[in-house]
């Protein structure tokens, strides 16, 4: 094995293989990807191999250059302190190892249902292999330019084509060998599992104990956002522990100066800055590094010592690091002329003092305070969620009633809707549990603040205190990147699995700092350390008990094999039997992945709600069947193989979803469920607190035979039964502008009924609720029991 010529711990040799396997799916992606060889398999086994070789070869030559501890060996522990530390440190392992074996079980028996990793995380890697490039998704599938004249980006979503890349290329194997879903979670999993070995070995590095290095890697795999990102699959977590690894071999090198930690420093920053942008807000970490340095004359002299006597492994790593992060972005600019999508509505853009010191001051306070309400732990969600609301209502009627959204501190579409805005220190959602949208860092934060106390006084008596200091400062300096750049959006914990991983090593320090504190000091320290380990230990209990995405209680009640998000019998059987399947983007949020889990081994694309006919691949349309999202998919009269078949339904995090296709005749596509097409609609609404429909508009229609006319007949029916005539039979393409309903009002429903132009045959209705949260009904014949099909 190539790292085993690392001169280090096994530690550090398991994340040194970690990141070796990673640059080679890196560098086998964009070089097959940069040909049009993404999908064959020998290809990637060649290219993947001979890079592997490569790396042997390197560290075969230089490995044993690397150096060991670069901090002197800290003060004799003595001998309660022993007994104190071998206490905590079995408190600790067992917290770990539980929370290890909870997660294991969870991966194994949920199929993934994060909603981002079934829309666009896991799908990408499916969809590049599909189209053998790394081409924008969309341009690829379409021949076409892209241009933001041409609305691309109303329709489909950004991150499918904008979003890094080392990201995708984790997930490579598994997509082409389609392995089930579930080990796609597992990814996330092995991930988790580095980071705690890389803050492990960056404690020993920092002269930790065994034992305090263990406490140290115990709180990274407790600490409740990267805990749940773990089986969530969340990209934080994903491109975070690379970044505990650049720091590791970072500060290795700078007592080393190896061209091997050089080498795994830049891979190390590469691949966590090709697989998220959150790096972008370390700019103060690097205007305060650099104003640290400048401001002392032996910092200053230190650094240009090691440019001058070091540019070949510096321009090495710098070369490294952009060569693996930089291509997404070269991409983004040759398919679309832009780096990145501005994304208006979520960027302090243009710039506002005040909405930067507005999310300041939330941020903050939920960073230390959010966590409290979830230290209750109740297995009754309406017990839970009292205890969430009346902590929300304590601060938002006593300290943050000034908070409103005339500050423009919220994310916004601009001159549109607000999309998120301050509605409480804790998750408003508290009966939901501990999930990825409501979990931040626990009590880690406050001893984030204890260790940069106590390094900051022994700064002239304890080598690492500088770096301890500074790993603590890194992660705070960074939570204000987010505040300045960045507007107010709900559920942001997660986010902070990204930077916890290199900041945890300074606890290690921290607990074996003690021994140069005074009595007291040293008091304080053991009993913070052990109330957050108990802390977070409840906080992972929550998580592993009562999230409602995924938790212990119902893998062991399902014989840990949960039916969530099931798909109907027809809408699996059609997709197993296809080979080659184009995904029809419809709508935000769509479940790409959950789709492609009925047939891994199938060829994906992904194309616009007009695809080209293709009579070799099927086209797979699923719709929102609740009535906000305007989509009624209506049955013509007169069926017709060129329009759409209703398959089933396509249970979702968001709902039942109605699926349709067309394309290759499969058995299960009956021909009672044909000749269908989608009306996409928006209403028009009075406001207000009865929020009453006055009219509805006709935006696009899709699953027509090509050049075919069609006819549609709209009624109202009022809530007591009444029934209005809205339009007779009226030309589709004659409606422009919105339709004026009969009587202005928040409930009943529009029925619809649609034909081809000038025939006379009876038509089914669709029953189209104005209501939201209720659900479209379509036509009874062929399609009774779909519902219950998927359940």
């Amino acid at each position: 094995m190539a790292v085993s010529h690392y001169r280090g711990s096994l530690a550090h040799r398991l994340t040194a293989a970690f990141l070796l396997v990673w640059f080679s799916l890196s560098v086998t992606g964009y070089a097959l990807g940069a040909v049009g060889l993404l999908g064959n398999a020998a290809a990637f086994v060649t290219v993947s191999v001979a890079v592997s070789l490569g790396a042997w070869r390197f560290l075969r030559r230089f490995g044993a250059t690397t150096g060991g501890r670069i901090i002197a060996d800290p003060a004799p522990t003595g001998k309660r302190a022993v007994l104190l530390d071998g206490a905590v440190v079995l408190i600790a392992m067992i917290t770990a190892v539980a929370a290890v074996a909870a997660t294991l079980v969870i991966a194994l028996s949920f199929y993934p249902n994060n909603f981002d990793s079934l829309a666009y995380r896991f799908s990408r890697a499916m969809l590049y292999l599909g189209q053998g490039t790394l081409r924008h998704l969309w341009v690829a599938n379409t021949g076409g330019p892209y241009s933001p004249d041409t609305g691309l980006l109303s329709h489909l979503d950004p991150r499918m084509s904008f979003y890094p890349l080392t990201g995708v290329f984790l997930y490579l194997p598994n997509a082409l060998y389609g392995l089930d879903g579930r080990v796609f979670t597992l990814n996330g999993v092995l991930c988790w599992l580095a980071g705690g070995t890389a803050v492990f070995a960056l404690s020993r590095d920092m002269a930790a104990s065994r034992g305090g290095a263990l406490i140290a890697a115990a709180l990274f795999l407790v600490a409740p956002a990267a805990l749940v990102s773990a089986a969530s699959t969340n990209d934080d977590l994903i491109s975070g522990v690379p970044l505990a690894a650049a720091v590791l071999f970072g500060v290795r090198w700078a007592g080393s100066r190896s061209p091997v930690d050089a080498v795994l420093t830049g891979v190390a920053f590469g691949i966590s800055f090709g697989a998220k942008l959150h790096f972008l807000f370390y700019i103060p970490v690097i205007a305060a590094l650099g104003l640290y340095v400048l401001a002392g004359a032996s910092r200053r002299a230190a650094v240009f010592a090691a440019l001058r006597r070091h540019p070949g492994q510096i321009a090495l790593a710098l070369v490294l690091a952009g060569g693996l992060s930089g291509p997404a972005l070269a991409i983004n600019l040759w398919e679309a002329g832009i780096l990145f999508p501005p994304f208006p509505e979520n960027m302090n853009r243009p710039f506002s003092v005040v909405s930067a010191l507005v999310n300041a001051i939330l941020y903050t306070t939920q960073l230390f305070l959010a966590p409290i309400p979830d230290l209750f732990a109740y297995s009754d969600p309406a017990a839970r969620q009292k205890i969430y609301t009346a902590f929300n209502e304590f601060f938002n009627n006593n300290v943050f009633q000034w908070v409103t959204t005339d500050l423009g501190y919220q994310a916004q579409i601009p001159n549109g809707p607000i999309i998120y805005q301050f509605r409480g220190v804790a998750t408003p959602t508290g009966w939901w549990g501990a999930w990825e949208e409501t979990v931040w860092l626990g009590l880690i934060p406050w001893l984030l603040v204890l260790t940069m106390t106590v390094a900051f006084r022994l700064r002239h008596r304890q080598p690492g205190a500088h770096l301890a200091f500074w790993l603590c400062a890194a992660l705070f300096l960074w939570h204000l990147g987010r505040c300045i750049f960045s507007k107010y959006v709900e559920g942001a914990g997660i986010y902070y699995a990204f930077v916890v991983g290199p900041a945890i090593p300074a606890l290690a320090w921290l607990w074996q700092a003690r021994n140069q504190t005074g009595r007291a000091m040293a008091m304080t320290i053991s009993a913070s350390v052990l109330l957050v380990l108990a802390g977070n230990g409840v906080l992972a209990y929550n998580a592993f008990m009562f999230n409602n995405q995924r938790n212990l209680p119902e893998a062991v009640a399902s014989d840990f094999a949960p039916r969530r998000n099931a798909m109907s019998a027809d809408v699996r059987a059609c997709l197993a039997a296809s080979d080659r399947i184009t995904v029809v983007y419809t709508h935000w949020e769509l479940s790409i992945f959950q789709l492609m889990g009925a047939n891994m081994r199938a060829s994906y694309k992904l194309e616009g709600p007009h695809p080209v006919d293709d009579p070799q691949r099927l086209l797979v349309y699923s719709y929102p069947g609740r009535s906000e999202y305007g989509h009624i998919p209506v049955k013509v009269a007169g069926p017709d193989e060129r329009r759409l078949t209703v398959l089933g339904v396509l249970n979702t995090i968001f709902g039942p979803e109605v699926t349709l296709v067309r394309g290759p005749a499969a058995p299960c596509m009956s021909p009672e469920r044909a000749g269908y097409v989608v009306l996409q609609t928006s209403f028009v609404r009075e406001g207000g607190a009865e929020n009453r429909v006055r009219a509805v508009t006709l935006t696009d229609t899709v699953g027509a035979a090509k050049g075919e006319r069609l006819e549609i007949r709209l009624e109202q029916v009022l809530p007591d039964g009444t029934e209005h005539l809205v339009r007779d039979w009226v030309d589709v393409a004659l409606l422009k502008e919105p339709i004026p309903l009969a009587v202005a009002e928040a409930d009943g429903a529009i029925r619809v009924q649609a034909r081809q132009a000038g025939s006379a045959e009876p038509a089914a209705p669709t029953l189209f609720p104005l209501k939201p949260g209720k659900e479209v009904v379509l036509p009874p014949a062929g399609t009774a029991g779909l519902r219950s099909a998927a359940r």
